[in-house]
């Protein structure tokens, strides 16, 4: 699984506008105010005041945006 999840953070540093010090996770590995885990992030995370950042660490529209998509893709 967190073999998984380090090459999902990988693709974010790749593909998001995130910088390896903005890429803030807790100690069980959640990220951002929703506590995404990378692979979340990668699947659901979403611009929610469109400013081409998907950032769920600092931008409480982001969040909110990631976290009802989550919820409805998955119920």
């Amino acid at each position: 699984m967190y073999k998984n999840e380090f090459f999902a953070a990988l693709r974010i540093l790749a593909q998001e506008r995130i910088t390896f010090d903005d890429l803030r996770a807790s100690r069980t590995g959640g990220m951002g105010q929703i506590q995404f885990t990378p692979s979340r992030y990668l699947d659901y995370a979403q611009d929610g005041n469109g400013d081409g950042d998907k950032d769920i660490w600092n931008d409480t529209l982001d969040a909110m945006a990631s976290t009802a998509g989550f919820l409805k893709k998955t119920g």
